[in-house]
C-alpha cells in the first residue's frame, strides 16, 4: 500500500484532485491510502500559514504528495507560495515539462520535446532586498545545482531515447552564473557520447521554439528561464 497525501489546494485543485482520486482507486483498487491536508491561500487566509509543519512533516514521509492548485496572488507580500515551498522543503530540484503534438490538435504536428527545468534554485529562491528607491532579487546558482539537474537532463535524454540536449541560458550577459551552468553543462557532455549537446541564448530559444519547435528534443534550463519556456512549449500543441 503506497502512501498519497492529497492537497486540493485553491480554485479548480479539490475537484481535480477529488476526480483524480476516484480514478486512481477504480483503477488500482487496494493500492493507494489517502491523507487528505489542508493548505494553499485559502488555508493561509484561514490560518495565519501556508501549510503547517505537521502537515509538511506528512508530505516529507509520503510516497507521493498529489497536488492540485494554488492561488498565488502578486499583491499578497506576506503570502509563501504553496508550490514553491513543496519544491523547496521536499527537494523537487527537477521540473520535467513534455510538450507532444496530438492528431488535430494544437498548430504543430511533430513537436515532441521536453523542458527540463531547475526547479530549486536561480531567481525562485526568494531573496529580495530593500535598496534607496527599488529592490534586488538574488539569483543563487551553485555546482551542484547544476551538476544534478544537467545529469538529470543528460539522463532523461538516454531514457526517452533522444539524441538532442539544448543548454538553455545567457551566459553572454549573466557571464558567472548562466556562465558555471554551461561549464558544467559542456563538461559533463562529454561523459555522453551519444547525445548532440548544444545550446541556445534564452531570447533565441523563445523565437525558434515558435519558427521551428521539431527540431528540439530535451531542452534544459535554469529556473526561471524554464518556467517561460515550457509555458510556451506547452501553447504549441
Amino acid at each position: 500500500m503506497k502512501n498519497i497525501v492529497t492537497i486540493g489546494g485553491d480554485g479548480i485543485g479539490p475537484e481535480v484532485v477529488g476526480v483524480t482520486k476516484e480514478v486512481l482507486q477504480t483503477l488500482f483498487p487496494d493500492t493507494f491510502a489517502f491523507t487528505d491536508i489542508s493548505a494553499g491561500y485559502d488555508h493561509f487566509l484561514e490560518t495565519g500559514e501556508t501549510i503547517s509543519e505537521a502537515d509538511l512533516q506528512l508530505c516529507r514521509e509520503a510516497d507521493a504528495v498529489l497536488y492540485g492548485a494554488n492561488t498565488n496572488p502578486a499583491g499578497d507580500s506576506k503570502y509563501s507560495s504553496l508550490t514553491l515551498t513543496l519544491r523547496q522543503e521536499l527537494g523537487l530540484y527537477a521540473n520535467v515539462r513534455p510538450a507532444k503534438s496530438l492528431p488535430g490538435i494544437g498548430r504543430y504536428e511533430n513537436v515532441d520535446l521536453v523542458v527540463v527545468r531547475e526547479n530549486s534554485e536561480g531567481m525562485y529562491i526568494r531573496e529580495e532586498e530593500r535598496i534607496p528607491h527599488g529592490w534586488v532579487a538574488k539569483r543563487r546558482i551553485t555546482e551542484g545545482g547544476c551538476e544534478r539537474i544537467l545529469t538529470y537532463a543528460f539522463e532523461l535524454a538516454l531514457t526517452l531515447r533522444k539524441s538532442r540536449v539544448t543548454l538553455v541560458h545567457k551566459a553572454n550577459v549573466l557571464r558567472h552564473t548562466c556562465g558555471l551552468f554551461r561549464k558544467i553543462g559542456f563538461e559533463l557532455a562529454a561523459e555522453y557520447p551519444d547525445l548532440t549537446v548544444d545550446e541556445r541564448f534564452v531570447d533565441a530559444m523563445a523565437m525558434e521554439l515558435v519558427m521551428r519547435p521539431e527540431e528540439f528534443q530535451v531542452i534544459v534550463t535554469t529556473n526561471l528561464f524554464g518556467d517561460i519556456l515550457s509555458d510556451e512549449a506547452s501553447g504549441l500543441v
